[in-house]
């Protein structure tokens, strides 16, 4: 039997960039219980495991992974590795989605430069629109997605160079 599981981050605080891109879906060859270890890495304890499918054959497992999750990622090391210590039978591992969340703080990062030069106080809200749909567009382009909360960061730096002006 391969089941398909949903590993979904319990998150501490909505607004931690650390809990940003940390839920991962994975393939397993045996039921995922967790392995009995005297100290258990404190990674088990953050995470929800959700069986979304059980399959016959491996086969079956990854059809029905690819139909379900269309956009996908390979996930790094540093998540299959933890998730080996915890679990048996661990197959494949992915992240949810075609891009790389970079959170609140990792999207101000990126968009920076780009606010300053781009943004005057007379940039209209469709100017802001537009940044903003081209900002996306270009972290897409690189295997990012910027935090839609960004979008109201553009126009409270737009705000506060009227408000300088004035």
């Amino acid at each position: 039997m391969y089941f398909n599981c949903e590993l979904n981050i319990r998150p501490t605080d909505h607004d931690n960039d650390m809990d940003v891109d940390r839920n991962m879906i994975a393939i397993f060859s045996t039921m995922p219980i967790e392995k009995t270890q005297p100290e258990m890495p404190p990674f088990a304890a953050n995470f929800m495991l959700t069986i979304v499918g059980e399959y016959e054959s491996l086969e079956e497992a990854r059809q029905a992974f690819f139909e379900f999750y269309p956009e996908h990622r390979a996930a790094e090391d540093d998540d299959i590795v933890p998730l080996n210590e915890v679990f048996d039978g661990v197959v494949a591992v992915f992240k949810p989605g075609k891009f790389q969340p970079l959170g609140g703080e990792g999207s101000l990062i990126w968009i920076n430069n780009n606010v300053q030069r781009d943004i005057t106080a007379a940039t209209s809200d469709d100017e802001i629109e537009q940044l903003w749909v081209s900002y996306q567009l270009q972290a897409n382009q690189e295997g990012n997605e910027l935090d839609e909360r960004i979008a109201h960061v553009l126009l409270d730096y737009r705000e506060d160079l009227r408000e300088a002006d004035a």
